[in-house]
């Protein structure tokens, strides 16, 4: 078993904001909806952005369960992983049918924001399977930069979708 206990209220804390973003997501994408139906790259971005939100949920809830250990906690941080990177996959592929010739650059860039929320997982994961709470950690870092993109998509559902 893992001593929980002191990051207690920064679990809490990430579920709260996990829920509140998926929650503006989705607020974001009914108030635009038909905006955002005229790019076809954005629903599936959109569900990405709630697939990993839901997903940091259920990692969050998860580590407030009372007696929980380092292994339940890193087979369900890489078990239930395999859903966001499966949703990833899909809006890469749909994003590269889309748009075939796109720049390095702007391949890249996508590329490194799905691997940056997606690796820290893996280490938590990996981490907690080896009994080490510096699981918690790389959980929070994963939760911060599913935090970052999110934003940024919801700035595009909001904002940037009524330029």
């Amino acid at each position: 078993m893992i001593n929980v206990a002191p990051w207690h209220d920064v679990l809490i804390a990430a579920s709260a904001a996990a829920a509140t973003l998926a929650g503006l997501i989705l607020t974001a994408m009914a108030v635009n909806i038909d905006a955002i139906l005229k790019y076809p790259s954005l629903p599936s971005r959109a569900g990405s952005a709630i697939g990993a939100l839901i997903y940091v949920l259920v990692l969050t809830v998860t580590g407030l369960v009372p007696g929980v250990t380092a292994q339940v906690l890193g087979w369900i941080t890489l078990l239930v992983l395999l859903a966001p990177i499966a949703i990833q996959v899909d809006v890469m592929v749909r994003q590269y049918q889309i748009r075939p010739r796109q720049s390095f650059g702007r391949v890249w860039s996508k590329l490194a924001l799905a691997i940056g929320q997606i690796a820290p997982f893996v280490v938590s994961g990996i981490l907690f399977l080896g009994g080490s709470g510096l699981g918690l950690d790389w959980m929070i870092v994963g939760a911060l930069a599913v935090f970052i993109g999110s934003v940024v998509t919801s700035w595009v559902l909001l904002v940037e979708i009524r330029r």
